[in-house]
């Protein structure tokens, strides 16, 4: 009888230890490091230290935006993560992602409200 109060509790522990040691292992080289995105009319321009990068802004599928941070979801189930508090012109680039939602014909999902579960 004790199984069933104490499994759902093991379980989604070992499932959270489970996916933290995947994503230290696998993404460990790119954990903590600052991206510079520069947004054009057409592209998007990502730039660190190491690399830079131009995607095609008709690569976006979504544009979700919550409470702290914005995801660009992309047509290869990718999804680029902005930290709204690293942004220096937040209202400027909501309003520039907006846009380009609507040109795009692409959902903006704005839902300051989530919460994790």
């Amino acid at each position: 009888i004790g199984w069933f109060f104490f499994f759902p509790m093991l379980n989604s522990k070992y499932h959270l230890w489970h996916y933290k040691k995947f994503v230290n292992k696998n993404y460990k080289n790119q954990i903590n490091k600052l991206y510079d995105f520069e947004f054009l009319e057409d592209l998007i321009l990502i730039q660190n230290d190491s690399y830079e990068t131009k995607l095609s802004t008709t690569q976006l599928e979504k544009i979700i935006e919550l409470d702290t941070i914005i995801f660009l979801q992309l047509k290869d189930d990718l999804s680029l993560t902005l930290s709204k508090k690293k942004i220096d012109d937040l209202d400027q680039l909501q309003n520039f992602l907006n846009q380009l939602a609507k040109t795009l014909n692409i959902e903006y999902v704005h839902d300051e409200h989530w919460k994790w579960k």
